[in-house]
This record gives structure tokens, C-alpha cells and sequence, in this order.
């Protein structure tokens, strides 16, 4: 399995990652913030799956919390998801400059990452193409109005193949969402943008493989805002096992100010691990090419 299949996998374990964000880490001033400095927000989120999911837990319960401050998102969760992703982990994420960072309080570690410059495939040719695409998105009116915010609320709906090269192999995804998105949350700041809202598969939003078969229209009809509610189911069907995820999330708490700028950076004396280079480096080993000289 090609390495950015690995990669797209942790960040979607993550649930709550975009996958595509670019540049390098970046940083922010440290220090206090002024009282009324950003916005924290609390999500609901439950989550249950069927099927065989190699590492993944049959149904969970989190309380997602999020700080946003100047452009900068940072995401903490209450419970582990799976091996890799587990509570006293963090993620910081930079929507002008498009840095990613995992951060792991227990092993005092960043893992750091430009997920736009990770190769999209090998350099022997795409690991699977897309095929058989079709999605549609229902204007359903407005929708509940949650802390004070006016939402509108939409149905989304996709479908797609992956059909794998050199194989037989198929697998076939559906999913459909309701979510209702406020235009004005997504307009008090750029980081607002940067959660996922879990409408549609990670995969369908950026695949390896054929560029042509990624759903841009899909992408372009969604009109932007931040999902105070959503509701989504995801099935996932190969040749021996049917996957069924269901997620539901909702906003809980609400409220401006009280953020520090201390909260919003990688913390000192952390160890980096730069994930870009280390994916290169295997796809390099992979293909025979000895790595970069470092000097």
C-alpha cells in the first residue's frame, strides 16, 4: 500500500483532520491573548461502525475541543480513537500557511507534515483509479439555529468505485449526509474552514489516481460554512466485508475570547519528526533510489 494510502488513513482515523492542508509548520507569538481574544467551541461527536475494521473501535463517544485563534485551529480529544491517535494527543493547524502538526504530550513529540507535498502516487503509476462517480447535493431550507447562529441545511450524497490496478479487486462507497452550515461561524475566521465536516469520504475529496474522476463538481456545489449539526452514514462494500459508519456531531458550546497564544504553538523542547521527508525517503528505498544526500 502506497505510503500517502497509510497517511490519508491515520489522518482520517483522526477524524477530524482535513488531508490536504500545505506549507510548513509555522509559528505564533507566545504569550497571553487580550480576554476576548478568539473563539472556543465543544463538539458532540458519536461514532459507531459494523464490519471488520482493522484497528478501529466499534463505536465511540468524544467530546471534541476546539480553540481558534488568528487563522490557527487546535483540536483536542477526550478518548483515544485507535493505537495511533489517543487522548493527550493534539493537532495544530495553520489555514494561512498550511502546516499540520500532531502533537503528543506523553511522547513529548511532533509529527509534522505538508500533506500537499506528499507524492499522490509511486513513481510506478497510481495504486487505483475512481470510477463510477456520482453525488448530488439538496438545498433542504434553513436549519436549527444553534448559539444565536442562523444555519441552512443541506443533503449530500456520493458514490464511487475504486477499482485497483493490476487486480480484480473492487470496492464500492456510499455515503449521505445532512448537515446544517452557518455561512457567519465560517466567516469569523479562516481556521473555522479547516474542520472536516465529515460529509463525504476522506477519499473523495482528493484521491491517488485518476485526477479527472475526483468529484470536482461535487466539491464546488457545497456552499462554504461551518456544520453546527451533521449527520453522516458511509458504507464500504469489497469483495468480503461491508463496512457501515455512522457519525453524528453538534456543536455544544459556544463562546469568544479566553484563548492564549501560548496554547495555540508547538511546545519547546519537543522532538520533530518530519513526515514529508520520511515518506520520500521510503518511497525512494521502494523504487531503489538511494535518499538524498543530507549535507
Amino acid at each position: 500500500m502506497a505510503y500517502r494510502r497509510v497517511l490519508c488513513r491515520f489522518v482520517a482515523g483522526m477524524m477530524l483532520l482535513p488531508a490536504f492542508a500545505s506549507g510548513q509548520a509555522g509559528s505564533v507569538t507566545t504569550g497571553l491573548t487580550a480576554p476576548a481574544a478568539g473563539y472556543r467551541l465543544t463538539i458532540s461527536s458519536t461514532r459507531s461502525t459494523t464490519g471488520t475494521v482493522s484497528g478501529a473501535l466499534p463505536s465511540q463517544q468524544q467530546t471534541i475541543s476546539l480553540r481558534i485563534l488568528d487563522g490557527i485551529l487546535r483540536m483536542d480529544i477526550s478518548a483515544d480513537v485507535n493505537t495511533s491517535v489517543r487522548q493527550g494527543m493534539y493537532t495544530l493547524q495553520d489555514s494561512r500557511t498550511g502546516a499540520m502538526n500532531f502533537v503528543d504530550t506523553t511522547a513529548r513529540q511532533v509529527m509534522s507534515m505538508n500533506a500537499m507535498a506528499i507524492p499522490i502516487e509511486a513513481q510506478g503509476g497510481p495504486e487505483f483509479v475512481i470510477t463510477d462517480t456520482a453525488s448530488q447535493v439538496e438545498d433542504l431550507g434553513p436549519g436549527e439555529t444553534v448559539f444565536g447562529f442562523a444555519t441552512r441545511k443541506y443533503r449530500v450524497s456520493l458514490r464511487y468505485e475504486e477499482r485497483y490496478l493490476g487486480s480484480s479487486a473492487t470496492i464500492r462507497t456510499s455515503s449521505v449526509a445532512t448537515i446544517h452550515l452557518s455561512q457567519e461561524v465560517a466567516a469569523l475566521d479562516s481556521a473555522f474552514g479547516m474542520f472536516p465536516d465529515d460529509m463525504m469520504p476522506i477519499f473523495g475529496r482528493n484521491t491517488a489516481g485518476n485526477p479527472e474522476a475526483q468529484l470536482p463538481a461535487l466539491m464546488k456545489s457545497i456552499p462554504k460554512g461551518f456544520a453546527m449539526i451533521s449527520d453522516w452514514e458511509q458504507r464500504v462494500n469489497g469483495s468480503e466485508n461491508e463496512i457501515i459508519s455512522r457519525q453524528i456531531r453538534r456543536v455544544t458550546d459556544f463562546a469568544r475570547g479566553g484563548v492564549l497564544a501560548a496554547e495555540m504553538r508547538v511546545p519547546a523542547g519537543y522532538t520533530t519528526v518530519d513526515m514529508n521527508a520520511m515518506i520520500q525517503r521510503s518511497l525512494n528505498a521502494a523504487e531503489g533510489n538511494p535518499p538524498p544526500s543530507l549535507r
